[in-house]
């Protein structure tokens, strides 16, 4: 068995368990811990929300929103609530389809079924069209390629 001796030099100081390493990392760790730990009072406080992006605000202080923010939540509020004005009533028919029977094609309701079912067709073929006066709307970058494509 070969067994292999490796000596370090004095004069080395590069290497990954140098003292000037080691103590350079100390240093770092010690420095970071007396940051986090040490506040003043009416700092911001910074927490990272999901997205990694960095939340700040302070303790007790209302949360105010920019204006862009305010819109963007109006954009999708009125996507929203048109999308549930227009798909509630077909998922009721869904479900009465499921619950009666006779309310198919070929069955004694036909005639009503269709009736039924082309206005909630109608009502999915309204919020396709709405949903896209709302981006118009509220988005200038949709608005502004759309313009262009019409050119």
């Amino acid at each position: 068995m070969r067994s292999s001796i490796r000596l370090k030099s004095a004069s080395s100081s590069a290497g990954p368990d140098s003292y000037s390493n080691r103590s350079n990392r100390e240093t770092l760790r010690n420095s970071e811990k007396t940051e986090s730990s040490a506040k003043p009072k009416g700092q911001v406080n910074a927490e990272k929300d999901f997205t990694g992006n960095k939340n700040e605000s302070k303790k007790g202080a209302g949360k105010k929103h920019s204006q862009k923010e305010l819109f963007v939540i109006k954009n999708a509020l009125a996507v929203v609530v048109l999308q549930l004005i227009c798909t509630t009533p077909g998922i009721i028919v869904y479900i009465f389809v499921m619950i009666e029977p006779r309310f198919r094609m070929g069955t004694e309701y036909h005639n009503l079924f269709f009736v039924v079912y082309g206005a909630v067709d109608w009502r999915y073929a309204v919020n396709a069209f709405f949903n896209f006066f709302i981006y118009l709307n509220f988005n200038s970058k949709f608005k502004q390629c759309f313009l262009l494509g019409l050119v």
